[in-house]
């Protein structure tokens, strides 16, 4: 892998000032690029050494490392930006995939990991499979995405495409935590155990409230504070996003919802039910949004409104094949934390739907008892107990 990258890179470099030309339309944009073409061979490295201390759960050593190499690029990039401003801030870009992976060595000899050029030919196979269906799905995004914009513009002109981009963006910025927490800690996790059905049950039903005790209070204070935020994070001009985020939050939750069902799928080889999941839900954004802007109501909100729909036949498709094909059943305490997590979003949708003009800072207060009921005995013991050791270091 490091050698095809390497290979590559030879390449780009050779043919750097065509690339500019091609893309830019301007050779002296090669020099950014060479330093770009530079840094693959390191973020290359970075991304499996990191994968290797993941799947060792080796945690703590990857948040040093993490620290180690964010404190290196923060200084250099300090200094480029001083001495050569913007051409030093391109150029830091590029640079810190480098001392990402720097800050790896020191701990690789300490924990007598070495590399071994000696590779299955099964495993090739299933490494090449998932990077070639995970490209695929990714495609399938971006088309997706490419198609909404388009009938966007067609049907609401530039300015609703900006506002299209604005509410998608607002969904990608924090949605794109719950992703990583799936993929950095749960993934190597079910891969681990992926042969043992009961253990990946039990982890699914991990993350199941994991997932559920983040995403339900974050989607309520954006409820309660959608206009700070909205004018925080663009202006006034996007006030009216607002009222599409009671669509748009309820379909990430239910997005999360089939993201933690459908965890299982890429460590136990399902690739074919994967992409096909991932391309029925992009096909019924598309067909959904299009039925409402031609047969309904003709408004922006209907992308918010398909966007919830696909996502809750997306949640309830993935939960249907994980009882299918591993018998998973979702815990007593899981199953009433979802119930009381229905009823609060329900509520709480309905609230800002039929009283839109009174203060939504009252669902925080919903949200409280929410968690009281939703939290087991033993849980808040365990959240008692830290709170204790808390007050009593300081």
């Amino acid at each position: 892998m490091m050698g095809s990258f390497f290979l590559c890179s030879v390449v780009l470099i050779i043919l750097k000032d065509n690339i500019s030309n091609l893309l830019f339309e301007n050779p002296t944009y090669s020099k950014y690029l060479l330093a770009f073409i530079i840094t693959i061979p390191f973020s290359t490295f970075f991304s499996i050494i990191d994968s290797v201390f993941k799947g060792k759960k080796l945690i703590g050593l990857v948040t040093k490392a993490t620290i180690i190499g964010t404190v290196l690029s923060l200084i250099c990039n300090l200094l480029l930006i001083y001495f050569l401003q913007l051409k030093g801030a391109i150029i830091g870009l590029f640079i810190i995939p480098i001392f990402a992976a720097l800050a790896y060595t020191p701990y690789l000899k300490k924990n007598n990991l070495r590399f071994n050029f000696k590779f299955s030919r099964n495993l090739l196979r299933t490494l090449m499979a998932i990077g070639l269906v995970s490209v695929l799905a990714g495609l399938i995004q971006q088309v997706t995405l490419l198609v909404c914009r388009i009938f966007t513009i067609k049907n609401f002109g530039i300015e609703g495409n900006g506002l299209l981009q604005s509410v998608v963006g607002l969904s990608n910025n924090y949605f794109t935590f719950i992703f990583i927490t799936l993929t950095a800690y749960s993934f190597p996790k079910i891969a681990s155990i992926k042969n043992n059905d009961v253990l990946v049950n039990n982890e699914i039903n991990q993350n199941l409230r994991f997932i559920t005790f983040i995403m339900v209070p974050l989607i309520i204070m954006v409820f309660a504070f959608k206009e700070v935020l909205v004018i925080i994070l663009y202006s006034k001009d996007f006030s009216v996003i607002v009222s599409y985020l009671k669509f748009q939050l309820i379909g990430d939750f239910f997005k999360a919802l089939g993201w933690v069902f459908g965890l299982w799928q890429i460590p136990k080889s399902r690739l074919k039910l994967w992409i096909g999941l991932e391309l029925l839900y992009n096909v019924n954004l598309i067909v959904i949004f299009y039925f409402l802007v031609n047969f309904v109501s003709s408004d922006l909100v209907d992308y918010s409104i398909a966007y919830m729909v696909a996502g809750i036949i997306h949640a309830s498709l993935n939960f249907w094949f994980a009882r299918k094909n591993l018998g998973y059943r979702i815990s007593k305490a899981n199953n009433n934390l979802l119930v009381y997590s229905l009823i609060l979003l329900t509520g709480s949708f309905l609230y800002l739907v039929y009283l839109k003009n009174t203060s939504s800072v009252y669902l925080i207060f919903f949200c409280m008892i929410w968690a009281l009921v939703s939290i087991t005995k033993n849980e808040k013991s365990i959240i008692l107990c830290n709170v204790q050791k808390f007050l009593r270091k300081r």
